[in-house]
């Protein structure tokens, strides 16, 4: 029924909020983690806020990601509670979920190898 497919939605877009908040929180503590090693190694804050490894370029980049596909996922909710065309908008937030799933897990994959680089 329709008022259940309008709740299921309204779960999907507090999730993804969620996700997207997460991911930011996650970023800002690594990003700090960064600058202090900068400062333990270099006495520099800025030393190492660069990324030096694929893991470190993925991240941001699954960032700005996640936050064009919430944008477009706002665009769609917003489109079908005014009962408005939102084909387009769903079919690009669709293709940027899959394509930050399979950054997500390349991300993931790099990050797990760079954990068993720095513990050596």
């Amino acid at each position: 029924p329709k008022e259940n497919m309008d709740s299921e939605r309204d779960r999907h877009a507090r999730n993804g909020k969620f996700i997207l908040w997460s991911a930011i929180s996650i970023s800002l503590f690594a990003m700090i983690a960064r600058a202090i090693s900068g400062i333990i190694e270099n006495g520099d804050i800025t030393s190492m806020l660069m990324p030096q490894s694929i893991h470190g370029w993925t991240g941001p980049l699954g960032l700005i990601l996640l936050g064009v596909m919430s944008k477009y996922g706002t665009q769609t909710h917003a489109a079908i509670k005014n009962k408005e065309k939102s084909g387009k908008k769903r079919l690009m937030h669709g293709r940027a979920a899959d394509f930050i799933i399979v950054l997500g897990a390349i991300h993931a994959f790099l990050g797990f190898l760079y954990t068993f680089a720095i513990l050596t």
